[in-house]
């Protein structure tokens, strides 16, 4: 893998979401694949699935001296 692949790796995750209940009085649920074909990721409410993205986005947050002010710059 070259250094540019590990960069994009860590600025940028794709992610196929499946939402869905078991029944009306039940939580939603949640599942994540990767866009990729990985491993799916199972999640028993939405707040564990915020909690992995928020940890997720902490990992990959820019290091020292990197842009952080939340700016889109590759022309979006």
């Amino acid at each position: 893998m070259s250094p540019t692949d590990r960069e994009d790796q860590l600025r940028s995750h794709a992610f196929v979401l499946t939402l869905w209940r078991e029944q009306d009085d039940m939580p939603w649920r949640a599942a994540l694949r990767p866009a990729d074909g990985g491993a799916r990721l199972g999640f028993t409410d939405v707040e564990q699935l915020a909690a992995f993205l928020r940890g997720l986005a902490d990992r990959c947050a820019p290091q020292s001296g990197e842009e952080a002010d939340g700016r889109i710059t590759d022309g979006r």
